[in-house]
């Protein structure tokens, strides 16, 4: 390497870790959001069991800050880092911060408590009951299903998320524009998961639907990022939501795949309030 591609290598390490360090945020592990607007459009006499879901999602894919460098290349567009499974990247960063002690990190709770199969669920659950649509609702992860009228299942099928960087097409010379309050970068999320409602009385399905739904933002360098992992700013990074979204907690590494979970059941509820009211 030229002494001229080295300082600007360092040039763009320094840059990469005066956005993130600069502005780091302490993470935290919510999962789940809070159901606005809950008008209990349907109340079914009967108990819904939801069980933990498949795992359906595609191979765990983790890209570090490191391809940021490719942001050098003129009339790129954008350099995208990619992620799927979070939630088995957070587990294994921790691992990282309690092998190397790293100062500052919180440790992650048992993958367990946060995992999307289980997650997701739960989250579902604990919109439902709030929503009115049942009697009762519970969460039984893998356990006996007798008693309840209803059960929910379903699989994680994806839950990409999106980091995405621009130069503006100039290459070095764009990345200098980085310390202008312009936007220079962009969160993106999906979270796709099929779901099945099954009568236990008749043994019908009463309600079967593919929650999708997507979160985005544009930001500056300036904006504040959540950092984890034992690599300081070249560690996994989550843009914040926007500051109008109060569903979710906004320090949580896993806000966008959760408010991302709340549009789609948000659109929807009333396909199954529909089809709860078919068995009346």
């Amino acid at each position: 390497m030229t002494g001229h591609a080295r300082n600007r290598s360092g040039f763009l390490a320094l840059l990469v870790a005066t956005s993130l360090v600069g502005c780091q945020l302490r993470p935290t592990f919510t999962t789940g959001y809070t159901v606005r607007n809950a008008t209990q459009p349907v109340t079914t006499p009967g108990r819904l069991a939801v069980k933990r879901f498949d795992e359906a999602r595609p191979p765990r894919h983790y890209t570090t800050s490191g391809r940021l460098f490719l942001t050098y290349i003129p009339l790129l567009p954008y350099v995208t880092l990619s992620f799927e499974r979070l939630d088995e990247s957070v587990n294994l960063l921790n691992e990282d911060i309690k092998t190397y002690h790293t100062t500052g990190m919180p440790e992650a709770p048992p993958l367990e408590t946060y995992t999307y199969p289980v997650s997701i669920p739960r989250a579902i659950a604990d919109d439902l009951r709030a929503s009115g649509f049942f009697a009762s609702v519970d969460y039984v992860d893998a356990g006996d299903t007798s008693g309840y009228d209803y059960v929910l299942t379903g699989q994680v099928r994806a839950s990409p998320l999106y980091n995405s960087a621009t130069s503006y097409m100039l290459g070095m010379a764009g990345v200098l524009l980085w310390f202008l309050p312009i936007p220079m970068q962009k969160t993106s999320s999906e979270v796709s998961v099929d779901v099945e409602l099954q009568n236990l009385r008749s043994g019908a399905v009463v309600w079967r639907d593919t929650l999708h739904s997507e979160a985005s933002r544009m930001a500056t360098m300036y904006n504040p990022a959540i950092v984890y992992g034992s690599a300081g700013a070249f560690s996994l990074n989550v843009l914040q939501l926007q500051s109008d979204v109060t569903a979710v907690d906004r320090m949580s590494l896993f806000q966008w795949h959760f408010e991302s979970l709340r549009r789609a059941m948000e659109a929807a509820k009333p396909q199954l309030a529909s089809a709860l009211a078919s068995q009346q």
